[in-house]
């Protein structure tokens, strides 16, 4: 009896010091915040209740039962985000995120750097205190890292002083990866609508857009695959996905650099990401695995996927930079077209 007893004991103190040491502070303009769902770390995290921090914004949240979407709107600005995705939408922007959200008794848990972009303000996190400071009143306060990078927020008729002390300004913000109002500024933008792919010269048609991020092209899973001539499982649970084709077994997992070809492990640039309910897989690693070319025409954005190149047919132009390019002909419309 005696031993159950501090077993059970032992047992108490681990679930209390666990607790203690996940449980973590959210300020508001230095006013310390009561959740109704409590914040947490995961993974050396922060996660912090949605809607209740939003109420503090004057933002309007709506959760969706039937698809588990939670949606925002603040001044004109629609965020839509779903538990377990990366990819959050603003107005018409698609948004890697650090983190993808958590949902927890129907309420979406995201991570500091999300929620800053959602209500469009500083919000700095503290990991070694376990604090998160949130900027509201921007006049009065700012956010500013101590010498050893602690994010604090303090009056802003301080924020000289504090710079003079060599405290500094580090602002996190998440990067719009994706909008579809923009022509290819930088590599991790692009114009969803503009990107095709062919296989063998014949476009292949996406229900879903293939888009650019982070400077790869990614597709579609299912279909990829199929056109590909290779066959593709998902498994739920672990979110892996397995694409056979003859003796060539490639394996990912959704969020997960590393790809396995035939147990040889190398890592992508890109994991496969869901996007708005849809696998997107990078098509170069998966053309590629199964010894298929791929070739990239940056100027017309094109993906050229072939069995074998030596069968091109090719010819020599000038883009519009002065450079000679030499292209597949039966894209040499396209080159025309642009001037």
């Amino acid at each position: 009896m005696k031993k159950l007893t501090i077993l059970i004991t032992t047992i108490l103190l681990l679930i209390i010091c666990s607790f203690t040491a996940s449980a973590l502070e959210v300020y508001v303009d230095d006013v310390k915040l009561k959740f109704n769902t409590y914040p947490y770390t995961m993974d050396g995290n922060a996660f912090i209740p949605i809607s209740e921090i939003c109420e503090q914004f004057g933002a309007i949240v709506d959760f969706k039962d039937n698809n588990q979407m939670t949606i925002t709107t603040k001044d004109g600005a629609i965020v839509k985000l779903f538990p377990n995705d990366l990819i959050m939408y603003k107005n018409e922007d698609a948004i890697l995120l650090d983190h993808a959200p958590q949902l927890k008794n129907k309420e979406l848990m995201v991570s500091p750097a999300s929620l800053s972009e959602i209500l469009s303000c500083p919000i700095g996190w503290d990991s070694t205190d376990g604090r998160v400071s949130i900027i509201k009143d921007t006049e009065e306060y700012t956010l500013l890292y101590t010498p050893d990078g602690r994010s604090r927020s303090i009056l802003s008729e301080r924020r000289f002083e504090k710079l003079a002390e060599g405290w500094y300004e580090s602002p996190v913000k998440s990067t719009p990866i994706l909008n579809v109002n923009m022509d290819v500024a930088t590599a991790t933008k692009t114009s969803v609508k503009n990107i095709s792919v062919y296989l063998n010269g014949e476009k292949i048609e996406f229900d879903v857009q293939p888009q650019i991020i982070n400077g790869r092209t990614m597709v579609p899973m299912r279909k990829i695959f199929e056109q590909l001539g290779a066959t593709v499982e998902w498994e739920q649970t672990t979110k892996t996905i397995t694409g056979k084709k003859e003796d060539t077994t490639i394996v990912m997992q959704i969020n997960n650099n590393e790809l396995s070809v035939n147990d040889n492990t190398s890592t992508l640039d890109v994991a496969p990401i869901v996007i708005d309910g849809r696998t997107l897989v990078p098509v170069r690693a998966i053309a590629e695995s199964f010894g298929i070319d791929v070739l990239w025409y940056g100027d017309i954005k094109t993906v050229a996927i072939y069995n074998n190149t030596d069968s091109i047919e090719k010819k020599n132009l000038y883009n519009l930079s002065g450079d000679r390019v030499e292209i597949d002909t039966n894209f040499e419309e396209n080159y025309l077209a642009l001037g």
